[in-house]
């Protein structure tokens, strides 16, 4: 019988730690991160990207009713090097059924 690892419990304490600190990171109706949508790319193309983060620019912080539009999302273009990731903004996101 095989022992784990030894910094094996402390790795399980810590993505619990993670998965907590993420529980927290929950936005009000903010689009949900690891969704996939249709994102501006350059000009008038989007490309299909998924929703890595989102955060509340300094101006809607202070706002009591927030929407989806309040939010900035970073995005992940799929197929497409990581270095093209971006932060955008709602306008700038199409809502589209992915299969």
């Amino acid at each position: 019988m095989s022992k784990g690892l030894k910094g094996e419990k402390n790795m399980k304490k810590m993505s619990i730690k993670v998965l907590e600190s993420e529980k927290s990171r929950i936005y009000e109706n903010a689009l949900e991160i690891g969704r996939h949508v249709r994102a501006h790319f350059t000009d008038n193309v989007y490309e299909i990207a998924k929703i890595i983060d989102c955060r509340l620019p300094p101006e809607n912080e202070n706002k009591k009713k927030k929407t989806d539009s309040s939010y900035e999302y970073y995005v992940h273009y799929i197929d497409f090097n990581r270095r093209m990731d971006q932060w955008i903004t709602r306008d700038m996101i199409k809502l589209v059924t992915i299969l």
